[in-house]
């Protein structure tokens, strides 16, 4: 095993520098004895988890809200023990707790980024030119500022960031090897980490499952391995639900509270829902989503607190991201025109990345723009009213994959190694450029 994880290690230092690198950047972020406890809700629990645990999370009634309302927050009862073992382990420290839990969350969605585009880049490649898309793809994806500004936000769903890849990652390996270690694997993550697959973060889920796993049922297809897919898409929905039923019992009984029964109504949620995209879906651009960038008209419009730092950051380089979508125009045009296992890939790629950036844009025609507005009429589609920050995460999923493949192409085709460098030099640049406002 110790033998097997050095040569891992040896094959991909670049990778692992990298992530030692992204680890201690929250370090840097607060002076000594600091939180991070951010908006939109709060992390006291990284203060003080044993209170959290104790009095919140074991509790059916919350005492968060004014009224005392039914909200059990049993989902967060394995990560509060596991911030417990780690606040331990750092001499109850809560600065270092919440730096090393961010470290871990920024290492390991690059990390995961990098094994599953390592795992879906065509084998013909040189293993240079495929450790080096793949760390693109992985700084791509955790530096785009369509994700970083939302590190501000105390929101569970942000810890998509690492975890969402990883069952993906941990699916994939399954897929290609059959080992059902693998699934026993996403299994436990799901287990500790129950609030990221739990009722408060259903609109971050659906947003990426359903899409991603699809992906993985006609990845499947193309290898012939769809007993393979079923077998282990069945054995890990119905495992999971065995472990995580101390959640999911009661967050089901929860419906029947006439309080809930009354947010869930669909005539209320369907006006809600719609009205709130329609005060935004003007003010969302293609031209970001295509770069990758924050939709900066949003936080102008909704006199964002850090609006002018976001808006004056971006958008006077927007222009210099424009290579990431010629990167994926140019190995179009330069791949080989061959029906093979390879090119069915990377076209299963290209079609997921336009689906998902119709549904990240809404209005890129009046005719998707009616289609997306008739959605609402969906039983709970109206979890997806900011939908250009629910969508976010699996866009990028999918855009650092088809980035980094058609780079790959593009390397491939380029022989001066000069001119591979400094087309690798370039958009490690921007994305660190990209990524600045959080390190």
């Amino acid at each position: 095993m110790f033998f097997k994880l050095k040569e891992i290690i040896t094959k991909n230092k670049i990778a692992v520098l990298t992530g030692m690198l992204l680890f201690i950047i929250p370090f840097f972020w607060h002076k000594a004895g600091e939180i991070d406890y951010g908006g939109d809700s709060t992390r006291l629990y990284f203060y003080d988890p044993d209170s959290w645990l104790n009095n919140v999370a074991k509790y059916f009634v919350s005492s968060l809200t004014p009224l005392g309302e039914i909200m059990p927050n049993f989902s967060m009862v394995n990560f509060l023990y596991l911030l417990k073992g780690i606040k331990w382990i750092f001499g109850n420290s809560p600065f270092l707790t919440n730096n090393f839990f961010n470290g871990i969350l920024l290492t390991g969605g690059f990390l995961s980024m990098f094994l599953i585009i390592k795992e879906l880049i065509d084998e013909k490649f040189e293993e240079k030119i495929k450790n080096w898309s793949a760390v693109i793809g992985g700084l791509f994806f955790i530096f785009s500022p369509m994700i970083i500004f939302q590190w501000e936000r105390a929101l569970y769903g942000l810890n998509q960031i690492f975890l969402y890849p990883l069952i993906f990652l941990l699916f994939l390996k399954y897929l290609k090897t059959s080992h059902m270690g693998y699934l026993i694997s996403a299994s436990f993550v799901i287990f500790v980490f129950a609030m990221n697959f739990s009722f408060p973060t259903l609109p971050w889920f659906f947003a990426f499952f359903p899409f991603t796993f699809f992906f993985l049922f006609l990845f499947s297809v193309i290898k012939k391995r769809i007993r393979i897919f079923v077998k282990g898409l069945l054995f890990l929905i119905l495992f999971s639900l065995a472990v995580n039923a101390f959640d999911i019992i009661p967050q089901l009984y929860t419906i029947k509270n006439p309080s809930q029964r009354m947010s869930l109504d669909k005539t209320l949620l369907e006006d809600k829902g719609l009205n709130y995209f329609l005060s935004v879906q003007s003010l969302v651009r293609l031209t970001y989503n295509l770069t990758g960038q924050d939709q900066y008209l949003i936080t102008q419009g909704y006199n964002h607190p850090l609006k002018d730092a976001i808006y004056s950051f971006g958008i006077k380089v927007l222009p210099l991201f424009y290579i990431y979508p010629l990167v994926v125009i140019a190995a179009c045009l330069l791949e080989e025109k061959k029906l093979q296992e390879r090119g069915i890939v990377i076209n299963l790629l290209r079609l997921f990345f336009l689906l998902l950036l119709l549904m990240v844009t809404a209005n890129i025609t009046d005719l998707d723009l009616m289609l997306y507005k008739s959605l609402f009429r969906l039983p709970l589609f109206s979890m997806f009213r900011s939908y250009y920050s629910k969508f976010a995460m699996v866009y990028l999923f999918f855009y650092a994959i088809l980035l980094t493949s058609s780079l790959a192409i593009l390397l491939d085709k380029t022989k001066k190694q000069k001119t591979r460098y400094l087309i690798v030099f370039i958009l490690i640049s921007l994305s660190v450029y990209n990524g600045w406002p959080l390190i």
